[in-house]
């Protein structure tokens, strides 16, 4: 359940970070998507094998 919170604040903070440097023009804000693109998505897995019970 730690992991879950833990991997789900990351996910939420990479999110807002990809944001802010699409609004601000930074460089390299492609990265920040696909960070954050890849945290949502490895949440999600774990959060669906948490569900069903299946730990790896």
């Amino acid at each position: 359940m730690k992991r879950i919170v833990f991997y789900i604040i990351v996910s939420v903070l990479l999110v807002i970070n990809s944001i802010l440097a699409f609004i601000e023009g930074r460089d390299h804000t492609w990265l920040w998507f696909a960070a954050a693109v890849f945290a949502v998505a490895s949440t999600t897995y774990t959060v669906k094998m948490e569900r069903s019970g299946k730990e790896e």
